[in-house]
């Protein structure tokens, strides 16, 4: 793991959210992991793991 990765997973864990869940990109809504497509949306092409997520567009893209 890269140090980025892991400074992301830390940040998640702080703030109350599991590392393992996934998240979409288009409403911010989290669920759990084995979901795929997004009950908000409808969708399932913005559904991403948290950490990548994260790393890929921010921390904005968080519901806190």
């Amino acid at each position: 793991m890269t140090n980025k990765i892991i400074e992301t997973a830390d940040f998640l864990i702080e703030n109350g959210f599991n590392v393992q869940d996934n998240i979409c990109v288009f409403c911010s809504r989290t669920f759990d992991r084995w979901d795929s497509i997004c009950v908000s949306c409808k969708e399932y092409k913005g559904v991403m793991n948290i950490i990548d997520a994260v790393d890929y567009y921010g921390k904005d893209i968080l519901p806190l």
